[in-house]
């Protein structure tokens, strides 16, 4: 919509106005629609998305993990700090 707004002959900043969007995502569109084929170039790519919250059951294991040992997980304890970098 945006590509045949502006072949319309308006200007980006009332396109951005018309489709509520700003006007770097305007130019960005037109980036993608002149360097992918018109297919590709209509939908948006696919964003990484937020990690699912863990599960009561792996919430529930990770705290029993923290009150064991380090050498319960292959840590070696001399080598484990409580200290914290602050750098």
């Amino acid at each position: 919509m945006v590509a045949c707004r502006y072949a319309r002959g308006p200007s980006v900043t009332t396109i951005a106005a018309w489709s509520a969007l700003r006007e770097g995502t305007v130019f960005r569109r037109f980036d993608r629609l002149e360097a992918e084929p018109i297919a590709e170039g209509v939908r948006d790519a696919p964003r990484p998305r937020r990690p699912p919250k863990p599960s009561t059951d792996q919430r529930e294991a990770f705290e029993v993990g923290l009150r064991e040992l380090p050498r319960a997980h292959g840590v070696d304890d001399a080598k484990w700090t409580m200290s914290v970098s602050r750098t």
